[in-house]
């Protein structure tokens, strides 16, 4: 996954995707690498629009969005 406007240049969820990598992605598996990613993957800066620690919240939501629905999508 990459991610956008939360560092200087795309970055990747590598956190992420180390941490699910030969574990059965369950809901609290998920959650966990999506927090981990957002907290160490990402370096969000603070501005009028947000601030950085909103916007590791929303990265944390948004990655766990994603892998929730490609696993979806794989069982299907």
């Amino acid at each position: 996954m990459a991610l956008l406007s939360v560092g200087d240049h795309p970055l990747s969820a590598a956190q992420a995707a180390r941490l699910l990598e030969g574990q059965t992605p369950t809901s609290e598996a998920i959650r966990a690498s999506a927090d981990a990613s957002a907290a160490q993957d990402i370096d969000p800066s603070s501005d009028i629009h947000a601030s950085s620690r909103y916007r590791r919240r929303l990265a944390s939501v948004l990655i766990r969005r994603v892998l929730e629905r490609a696993v979806e999508r794989a069982g299907s």
